[in-house]
């Protein structure tokens, strides 16, 4: 049997008024979803960790087949590992977002997603000595996504907060803490101050786009490692992503995970270019697993009706194709979509709560038509408290599924 899991990071959300009271799942015409839900198994799926935040580190390492509570994954590492970015024993590795600000406060997590051309020259500015403290590395990423690398750093007492928990409040009142946090929070300041009448920035104000005026350090971690997945699929994994964080996982598991040329971990990625790449890989790997950032993105962007547009626009370029490769041999394939965490809208944050997943493929029938919606998931039978008991559904052995 060959499986492959679509992961759509932000799918779920609540009614919005935006949307007249739908969900963004409510109100688009998703007819690949739709057909999903119909023709297989439909649910929901708990990946809250106790004592964490819901977000990709927990929730997809979970998705993956790790026991997430017992792992102490950071983002800026495993976006080091998903970069190519080799740490030392004793480098901090965090996480350095572009952002936007207004008045003291925290605009815009993503800087107007600013392009790769004009990070470059904010990010050399930034490695001017007057910045950058001396050994420090900035490491470029994609767009508003990069990475600070500070050696000696896993040594310091410091702690930074997420974007998005700083988001319409001042960042002064939310400076990185702790008793080496200083030359960081130097480093921010130096920063701003060259940024902000940068050559970059003053043509975004001109044009009406927010301008990258200001770094936001977080995420912080020194070099991790994962025991070997204890998933049902054991190794034999591929992965096609473009995020850095999903990428980094694949590469500290040791799974395959090519590039592909023309995607992003944005709304600007080829969602098309992931189809034969991941049809291809699904020939000689047990599970492909297939990640799309772009309804994350949008539901960053605190846009309701660009969120439904983008959730169309995967289930039309994406789901679509991958749910045909698995009708062409329903009796030797299964595909999963589902979500590793919510983002709201409203905050532009990631939330916490059980996500809608959808099964079909050997053994798995749906015997009634139905939507792939918040509420359909929530009114089907699989109710499930872990990704354990998901990945066990999806990997069943052919013969022992039923029908629902």
């Amino acid at each position: 049997m060959r499986a492959l899991l679509i992961v759509i990071p932000g799918l779920a959300e609540r009614p919005l008024q935006a949307l007249d009271g739908k969900t963004p799942l409510e109100a688009a015409d998703h007819p690949a979803l739709d057909a999903l839900a119909t023709r297989g198994r439909l649910g929901t799926v708990d990946l809250t960790v106790p004592g964490a935040s819901p977000s990709a580190v927990t929730g997809l390492p979970a998705l993956l087949g790790w026991e997430a509570a017992s792992l102490d994954l950071r983002r800026g590492p495993l976006e080091a590992a998903g970069l190519g970015v080799e740490l030392a024993p004793d480098d901090l590795a965090l996480r350095l977002n572009f952002v936007s600000t207004f008045e003291g406060a925290l605009a815009d997590t993503r800087a107007g997603h600013v392009s790769d051309r004009e990070a470059e020259l904010l990010l050399e500015v930034l490695r001017s000595p007057d910045v950058l403290p001396s050994g420090w590395r900035l490491h470029a990423g994609a767009g508003y996504r990069h990475l600070l690398v500070i050696p000696g750093g896993a040594l310091h007492s410091l702690e930074t907060v997420a974007p998005h928990v700083v988001l319409g409040q001042p960042l002064a009142a939310h400076l990185p803490h702790g008793r080496d946090a200083m030359p960081l929070r130097q480093f921010i300041e130096a920063a701003w101050a060259k940024l902000r009448p940068h050559e970059v920035n003053r043509v975004r104000v001109d044009l009406g786009e927010n301008p990258a005026d200001a770094v936001w350090p977080w995420g912080e971690g020194s070099a991790c490692h994962l025991p070997r997945t204890a998933g049902p699929f054991g190794g034999n994994v591929a992965v096609v992503a473009a995020a850095p964080l999903v990428r980094g996982l694949a590469a500290l598991a040791g799974f395959v995970a090519p590039h592909v040329a023309g995607t992003t971990a944005d709304e600007r990625s080829d969602l098309a270019a992931k189809v034969p790449v991941a049809i291809g890989l699904a020939a000689d790997h047990a599970l492909t697993i297939v990640h799309a950032a772009a309804v994350n993105e949008a539901s960053r962007s605190g846009d309701a009706k660009r969120k439904v547009a983008q959730i169309e626009r995967v289930d039309r370029e994406l789901v679509a194709p991958l749910l045909a490769w698995v009708a062409a041999a329903p009796h030797e394939r299964r595909l999963l979509v589902t979500s590793d965490h919510t983002t709201a809208v409203e905050t532009r944050a990631s939330a916490g709560g059980p996500v809608p997943f959808g099964l079909w493929g050997a053994g798995l029938a749906g015997v009634r038509e139905r939507r792939f919606t918040e509420a359909s998931a929530l009114a089907a039978d699989l109710q499930l408290a872990s990704a354990g008991a998901l990945l066990g559904w999806f990997a069943k052995p052919i013969g022992r599924g039923a029908g629902a």
